[in-house]
């Protein structure tokens, strides 16, 4: 099977979920089934340590997906003559974005859709962008894969999608984040709650900020609150919260 992936994702500076996600999935999908072969479209040059074996055909598609805009041009127009071109049986989009304007069967990775509840998190032009065309993916997809059941039922819920149609795909854990039984802490030994991810809204960093607060003051707690992400959405309720408690 000649499988087309959506490998816009695999950049450099990874810093995101579903980067990560992108990375760590189609490493070890490439390598375990030399069966297949995968044609990776990238909309940029990219780093040859991406080309995960021999099974892997790159091929850059332009333009730079770097604006809503130019994920639409991207994906309807400069996609689907090179899937007829390329002979693909298949197109893989870890990322749920997937060309409309193709018959070949999709399967796009649509991890949840916060941003059809809370559309006020994200840039305008993404949230309208986004709010427009991932129902439309769902509907059109041969398969759909998402990452909790709770992500399924609400595209159920929210969109209509038939749950058959749906396939749950846990995330996994990294060899990094494994630790080997009396690794050193990097720390120190005083015990904490560690939170990963970046500083959303949507996370509410804001009242786990608070909480803590709270376990400090009225439990005098003693466990540090360890933060571990991106300042991507560094608002102001979290500056205020931080600066305010002294923390």
């Amino acid at each position: 099977m000649r499988i087309a992936v959506n490998t816009r994702l695999l950049i450099n500076d990874i810093h995101g979920g579903i980067e990560w996600f992108s990375y760590e999935c189609l490493k070890r999908i490439c390598k375990g089934h030399p069966e297949h072969e995968f044609i990776f479209l990238f909309d940029r040059p990219y780093d040859k340590k991406f080309i995960f074996s021999s099974n892997i055909e790159p091929l850059v598609v332009k333009p730079a997906t770097i604006h809503p805009l130019f994920w639409y041009i991207w994906l309807e127009y400069k996609l689907p003559p090179v899937l007829r071109k390329k002979g693909a049986d298949l197109f893989l989009s870890p990322d749920g974005m997937m060309p409309l304007r193709t018959n070949i069967p999709c399967i796009p990775v649509i991890h949840d859709i916060n941003f059809y509840h809370r559309s006020s998190d994200l840039p305008h032009l993404k949230s309208l962008y986004y709010r427009k065309y991932f129902k439309q993916y769902a509907m059109r997809a041969r398969r759909v894969v998402t990452v909790s059941e709770y992500s399924k039922q609400d595209m159920v819920r929210s969109w209509g999608i038939k749950s058959g149609k749906i396939d749950v795909v846990y995330n996994g854990v990294a060899d990094e984040f494994s630790c080997s039984e009396g690794a050193k802490d990097t720390r120190d030994t005083k015990p904490y709650f560690l939170f990963v991810g970046n500083l959303s809204p949507r996370k509410n960093t804001a009242g786990l900020i608070l909480a803590y607060e709270r376990y400090r003051k009225e439990l005098k707690g003693a466990a540090d609150l360890v933060i571990a992400g991106d300042r991507l959405f560094m608002n102001r309720r979290n500056r205020q919260n931080i600066y305010e408690l002294r923390l």
